[in-house]
């Protein structure tokens, strides 16, 4: 199984919940979203066919031991 990914990047949380606000956090968005939320910040990534690649199981814990080797100990997927 692969999850199609539209972007990943590193960011400071702004938000209240889960993550603190001000904590570095790993954003993966996927790709092919059918909610339509109206204050959705990213419309290109509701097209599964706007994916930039497709991240196996694999992938995702190798991108988790980087951000702890640089600190970062949130991701929001």
């Amino acid at each position: 199984m692969s999850l199609p990914v539209y972007e990943i990047q590193t960011t400071i949380s702004g938000e209240v919940g889960a993550v603190p606000a001000g904590t570095a956090t790993l954003l993966v968005r996927l790709a092919g979203c059918n909610l339509k939320c109206p204050y959705c910040d990213a419309v290109a990534a509701q097209d599964v066919k706007n994916a930039t690649r497709k991240f196996s199981k694999s992938e995702f814990y190798q991108i988790t031991e980087h951000m702890e080797s640089r600190g970062i100990s949130h991701i929001l997927i």
